[in-house]
């Protein structure tokens, strides 16, 4: 053979060696494409899957949070008819029934009520006015029971009348209908607190 068949022949060889790495890392480039391809598609349906429990969770939070806040609200309702409660103690049902009317009228059972005046608290008691008075019964100026024994001191001075105590109670010059809603509410209270007994 002659050098140039050689060549000829060494060259083909070598084009059919380097055709088959080239073709055996074609084969391996496709390959691990292949399993890069199988990767990304599982990691965007993981993705998928975490963006659908993300939004689940962000969900659930925001459902937990506003259940906090009512229970927060039904709380504060709670110990406002708790501290109602504590300030009833003692008093007779009839009694308990007209101080839960004048204090609904006055501010429908809010402690801390703006009555635009110089009235204050959950029955409108003007504190410079009874202060004195309701120290000497161990009563609260800001409590239930101030509504009830200024309303007993208003009957007892008015001859047992439970129009002119609330009358007075209220400073009523014209509007008499709050002494009938007044008492149209101590009926409705009083029953219920007579039933649940």
């Amino acid at each position: 053979m002659k050098i140039d068949e050689l060549n000829a022949v060494g060259a083909i060889f070598t084009l059919i060696v380097g055709a088959g790495v080239y073709f055996k890392d074609i084969q391996v480039q496709n390959k691990k494409i292949q399993e890069l391809q199988t990767n990304y598609f599982e990691a965007k349906k993981i993705v998928v899957e975490l963006d659908s429990n993300s939004k689940e969770m962000k969900d659930t939070i925001t459902r937990v949070v506003q259940e906090y806040d009512d229970m927060k609200y039904d709380l504060k309702e709670v110990q406002t008819f708790i501290k109602i409660k504590d300030n009833l103690r003692g008093y007779t049902i009839e009694e308990k029934a007209i101080g839960l009317a004048i204090a609904w009228t006055e501010s429908t059972w809010n402690f801390d009520a703006n009555h635009k005046s110089a009235a204050e608290g959950i029955c409108g008691v003007i504190p410079d006015f009874w202060q004195d008075y309701l120290a000497s019964k161990n009563i609260d100026v800001n409590s239930v029971g101030a509504c009830i024994e200024i309303y007993k001191f208003y009957k007892e001075e008015n001859r047992g009348s439970k129009e002119k105590a609330i009358k007075e109670y209220k400073g009523i010059e014209n509007n008499i209908y709050l002494i009938e809603r007044t008492l149209m509410i101590r009926d409705k209270i009083l029953k219920i607190l007579k039933e649940s007994k």
